[in-house]
């Protein structure tokens, strides 16, 4: 309780006696408040037309609306504000008088620049800039929220994760379609799928869908040759189906009651036994219990987005192998990206540089025509392992790299760097001289040894 007299000696001023219970009672709480985090601003629009008419795409740059001080005010609808920066935007619902009236600031956010969209590509106009090379990665959204309630898989059907990016257009896709055919010949997908073979795993060439889910999956993070034996060991193992689904293939049904550590000893010429034969066993008791049946043949008919929702629920299976299994067993055009369908999106720069290859497969699944995605997929396959230029294993300035060339060489910016000189005849010199380095040491030690030798003799006398 508080007297007269200390009223009194607090109103006449500060002074060293009551100055401490003057700071106990003059808090400027609305500043503390002001900088804790305020509420989530609402989320509305975005970037809701798409090109060739197809509805609304959600896409990630969010667009954020502040609140306002009245509810019944309408945000201006004139153009999207952009949100590169959360400053820009008042973070806490206090009023500017609370916060900041007495030091003056202005909390009123930035304007934003409108964004342009291209009337050839139908795509947001990049920022100024975007074109160099120093400003690709700020093309890139940092974080883009994919996994949510309702898409707890992240699947981005009818959108892209790079809505800055203009390419690839209809055109580009036609132009290195037109010209790998006239290299490589014409590609065409086949009229019915072929029956399934018992010495090739393949990527889901075959009629079963659990069969073709199998077979990648067996295909993945390994090679061909290695994913063959292992397929082969399984057929020898577990004998074949002879009617009904899957006939002709392998009893994944005996499989499923086979033990693990026996599975994983029949796969590990197939590299990662153990974590795969875990998965498959997942796969097909949880294939097994949900249909009572080992077929997911119900997925024939389904569009590439209902199927992919299906099978990216299984263990192991990601998109890419999902990809894989609806292009070639579904038949649903469907841009699967491997390794050098990967990189040959990149050095066309249809995608960033930073791109991932998930990322790589929205963005070519929303931009390349469908009537292309089965004929590109294969013919940049084929030439990633064929072309001199375009192999992992060629390096700029080596003697293949000089005595071969690329029909896409004017559209390609690859991101090769010499290995052991620009010229082929100077890496040769510098393999010979380090031969012959190793060659002298070899020597040096030999001699080093004779002489130790002879050491110890001389003592020894």
């Amino acid at each position: 309780m508080r007297t007269r007299a200390s009223t009194k000696r607090s109103a006449e001023g500060p002074t060293r006696e009551n100055q401490p219970e003057v700071d106990q009672v003059i808090i400027e709480r609305p500043q503390k408040r002001a900088r804790r985090k305020g509420p989530s601003q609402p989320v509305r629009g975005g970037w809701d037309e798409l090109p060739h008419n197809l509805g609304n795409s959600g896409l990630a740059p969010k667009i954020i609306v502040p609140q306002v001080a009245h509810e019944d005010h309408e945000p201006n609808n004139s153009g999207p504000r952009l949100l590169p920066n959360s400053d820009n935007v008042s973070k806490s619902a206090v009023s500017d008088s609370q916060i900041n009236g007495e030091a003056g600031l202005n909390t009123t956010p930035e304007k934003q620049p409108r964004l342009d969209i291209d009337p050839e590509s139908g795509l947001p106009s990049p920022p100024l800039g975007a074109n160099d090379k120093q400003d690709e990665k700020a093309l890139v959204p940092k974080r883009i929220r994919r996994k949510t309630k309702d898409n707890p898989y992240g699947l981005m059907f009818g959108q892209t994760p790079f809505p800055y990016w203009q390419g690839p257009t209809i055109e580009a896709c036609e132009e290195v379609h037109r010209l790998l055919t006239e290299l490589h010949g014409k590609v065409k997908a086949p009229a019915t799928i072929p029956p399934p073979s018992l010495t090739v795993a393949g990527c889901g060439e075959v009629p079963s869908v659990l069969d073709a889910l199998m077979r990648t999956l067996l295909s993945a993070a390994t090679t061909m040759v290695a994913a063959n034996e292992a397929f082969t060991a399984l057929v020898n193992k577990y004998g074949t189906v002879r009617c009904g689904v899957g006939k002709g293939s392998v009893r994944w049904n005996k499989v499923r009651l086979a033990p693990v550590e026996e599975l994983t000893d029949t796969i590990k010429r197939g590299g990662l036994a153990n974590s795969k034969a875990a998965d498959i066993k997942k796969i097909l008791d949880m294939v097994w219990t949900e249909r009572r049946t080992l077929s997911l043949d119900h997925l024939h008919g389904k569009t590439a987005q209902q199927a992919m929702s299906e099978l990216v629920r299984y263990p192991r299976i990601g998109v890419k192998t999902a990809a894989c299994v609806i292009l070639f067993c579904l038949r649903v055009p469907c841009f699967a990206v491997d390794t050098h369908v990967h990189r040959f999106c990149k050095w066309l720069k249809w995608v960033p540089g930073t791109a991932s290859a998930e990322m790589t497969f929205w963005h070519c699944e929303y931009l390349v025509p469908d009537h292309l995605k089965y004929a590109l997929h294969q013919l940049f396959i084929r030439h990633g392992q064929t072309c001199d230029r375009c192999r992992a294993a060629t390096a700029e300035g080596t003697e293949a790299w000089n005595s071969s060339s690329c029909v896409l060489e004017h559209l390609l910016e690859r991101n090769k760097t010499p290995r052991k000189g620009k010229l082929g005849h100077k890496v040769k010199e510098e393999e010979e001289s380090f031969k012959g380095n190793v060659e002298g040491k070899k020597l040096d030690q030999v001699e080093g040894k004779k002489n130790q030798a002879n050491k110890e003799t001389r003592l020894a006398e």
